[in-house]
């Protein structure tokens, strides 16, 4: 192990007033490497400059939420046996400098070797260009100008919900035969009301309904692209089948009812056959669940 990264290791235990030395949770939740991620293609292309810009006098209840969350340990999971055992047999000599681990797993600065796991613009999008536009507190208008600047808004499920699922359902059949987790099975509305909530007020029940079903409709559309990657891989293929049923089983049963939410069943029923069904039926259901995260934007 590196200096740097015995010192990366050495942030983590930090309080969390040092926060520009400090491992910075956010993400959405979430989670583990995935190869053309699409959500999390948009975060990345904007720069990112690091959470030490978020300090605590703007975001001192964030920060302490998050500090707290297991996102927080996504970087350090690098110095474990076991991620050294899956780095090995998918031929990655070194996670820290490998795009495949640190796509979920960190916050890249640049061209340095990555300080941070999964941070405030894993979920709110790289802050190059809006973060100096947000940090202004006399401006009532800030939020409103920082987003055509790239700042993500995450209480838009068409954002949030694919941004999770991106990390959380990019599994291939040569990264679970080599041990890495399947992570097809996120609760993220219970997420964002529990243990990732970094506001002050809980959410109306009106808004974590919405939630509740961008869930499944973000985790269908990602079993179902899953499942059609999975053939030659058993493990991954009956992961992916259970997941394809369980946010079926979901959706049939959501608070919220509306014609998109249906169309997406319907696009998806027949997906959950196999590998083959799943591949026939992608392009269907991508286009179903982007046309019910949309709907759900709108519902408060």
């Amino acid at each position: 192990m590196t200096h740097h990264r015995q010192a990366i290791r050495c942030r983590m235990r930090l309080p969390a007033h040092a926060v520009r030395h400090t491992l910075i949770p956010v993400a959405a939740l979430i989670f583990l490497l995935i190869p053309d991620a699409p959500a999390r293609g948009q975060s990345a292309a904007a720069k990112f400059v690091g959470p030490a810009a978020c300090t605590p006098t703007c975001h001192k209840v964030e920060i302490g939420a998050l500090q707290k969350h297991k996102h927080s340990k996504s970087l350090e999971v690098f110095e474990s046996k076991k991620a050294g055992e899956i780095a090995k047999k998918l031929n990655v000599s070194d996670p820290y400098a490998s795009d495949l681990c640190l796509k979920c797993h960190a916050t890249k600065i640049g061209s340095k070797e990555p300080e941070f796991g999964v941070s405030c613009e894993s979920c709110h999008g790289g802050a190059e260009k809006w973060e100096k536009v947000h940090g202004k507190e006399d401006d009532k208008e800030r939020m409103k100008k920082a987003r055509p600047l790239g700042m993500a808004d995450p209480r838009n499920p068409s954002w949030s919900a694919p941004n999770c699922f991106g990390c959380h359902g990019g599994m291939t059949g040569e990264m679970v035969a080599a041990g890495h987790p399947v992570k097809l099975d996120l609760e993220m509305a219970k997420e964002l009301a529990g243990s990732l909530r970094h506001w002050e007020k809980p959410r109306p029940e009106s808004a974590m309904k919405k939630w509740r079903a961008a869930e499944q409709v973000a985790g269908l559309r990602a079993a179902v692209d899953t499942l059609a990657r999975s053939a030659g891989s058993p493990s991954l293929e009956k992961a992916a089948k259970e997941a394809v049923a369980k946010r079926l089983a979901g959706l049939k049963r959501a608070e919220l009812k509306h014609p998109t939410l249906d169309a997406l069943v319907q696009a998806a029923t027949p997906a959950g056959a196999g590998p083959q069904q799943a591949k026939s039926a992608a392009a269907k259901v991508s286009q179903a669940a982007e046309a019910a995260l949309k709907y759900l934007d709108g519902v408060k």
